[in-house]
């Protein structure tokens, strides 16, 4: 068997990454996540792999360490799978863990989903590994996620401007209140995108001076990932607002304010909690379901927030953003006499959009949902204007 080169693989491993296998509450994998700073393995295996996973470029020492100290037994089948790969220098160890993978396949006759985006991602590396035909027969076990993989690979993911006046006026109203946020961006992240707001009525949130309110962001990968990787770009579709963090740790990363918490919207039957957001005309269409693949995958942990770190490239499109590892990132700090705290802004947008005052005590209220859309592939800044000519009459 030909093993690739390690260095050449971390290199792609990182470029078209897989994902968390882990299903715990949100700030319970954050928290045991961010304790594996201290390269500490703890009990839990699979948020190790996700941490090495993350830190194999930057730290190639830790790749060594992690490999002697994972408990195989408790990998889940993907995080599995992503051991194989960091261990390809590594021949006697790559058949011992490719046996153990294939010995569970056979003993439970199943493939999930993550199992099947990560074979998609790493396909022609895994073929190397298992062999084409083995690599077929995996994948014929679960048609339908690969269906949807391979449709967003062939049809546009931009909705058409009628679709997306719909979108925005014709989301279904949510029945418990909450706001709906929307943000509109390019197909190129590195331009920033633009929030729109309605409020717990259902009504286009307006600021102080009676023009519809709205407020630019940035959801764009500081690693130049797509979506359906680990640290890719925030995909298109809807988020579910859970409230904000318990405080605002964390800050030379995440700002001086609490972040919001976006949390995937939970699996069902056909998709049918999912599409009850959606307009009737979207529900043939294909825009929203980057979200399902990033779900599926175990992509986590994303979040609206601002950044104690500096803007360092006046002449980046993107600036005075900071560019983050999935999350939707806010304007902070202070550049050329103008200090931002975006992240200020919108929490207290938010809350006030729900009737409730704008205090701290308050921000833990805020819930709704988010609908990320890419509107078209301009190469600029979306405009307030721009998206006035789209959504009015």
């Amino acid at each position: 068997m030909k093993i690739i080169n390690l260095f050449n693989l971390l290199i792609l491993t990182i470029i078209l990454s897989s994902f968390s296998t882990y299903a715990v509450d949100t700030l319970e994998y954050e928290n045991k996540y961010l304790a594996m700073d201290n390269y500490f393995l703890g009990t839990d295996s699979n948020i190790y792999i996700d941490y090495v996973w993350d830190h194999s470029i930057s730290n190639n020492s830790l790749i060594g360490k992690s490999l002697s100290s994972i408990n195989v037994e408790n990998l889940h089948q993907d995080s599995l799978l992503r051991l194989i790969l960091l261990s390809s220098n590594n021949s006697s160890n790559v058949q011992k863990l490719k046996m153990k993978f294939l010995t569970r396949l056979v003993s439970t006759n199943r493939v999930s989903n993550r199992v099947t985006l990560l074979l998609l991602n790493y396909k022609d590396i895994f073929e190397k590994i298992f062999g084409e035909s083995i690599i077929s027969e995996i994948l014929l076990r679960n048609r339908n996620i690969q269906n949807i993989y391979t449709e967003l690979g062939q049809r546009s993911n931009t909705p058409d401007n009628k679709e997306i006046k719909n979108i925005f006026t014709n989301s279904p109203e949510l029945r418990n209140g909450g706001i709906k946020l929307f943000l509109f961006c390019r197909t190129n992240r590195k331009f920033p995108c633009r929030f729109l707001m309605k409020n717990s009525n259902n009504e286009v949130v307006l600021d102080s001076t009676g023009e519809i309110w709205s407020q630019k962001a940035l959801a764009s990968s500081k690693h130049d990932y797509p979506f359906n990787v680990r640290n890719g770009n925030t995909p298109t579709g809807i988020f579910k607002i859970n409230s904000v963090m318990p405080k605002a740790n964390r800050k030379l990363v995440y700002g001086k304010f609490r972040r919001f918490i976006l949390e995937f919207i939970p699996k069902s039957k056909n998709e049918k909690i999912y599409k009850s957001y959606l307009p009737s005309s979207s529900l043939n269409k294909t825009w929203w379901k980057e979200n399902l693949i990033a779900r599926e995958v175990g992509r986590n942990l994303f979040r609206i927030h601002g950044t104690g770190l500096r803007s360092k490239d006046v002449n980046a499109t993107f600036y005075p953003f900071v560019r983050t590892s999935g999350c939707v990132a806010q304007r902070e700090n202070s550049y050329q006499n103008n200090k931002y705290i975006d992240q200020r802004h919108l929490l207290d947008t938010a809350m006030l959009s729900m009737g409730l005052d704008n205090i701290y005590q308050n921000e833990t209220k805020i819930k709704g949902l988010l609908y990320i859309v890419n509107i078209n592939n301009k190469e600029q800044e979306v405009s307030l204007t721009e998206l006035k000519n789209i959504i009015q009459p």
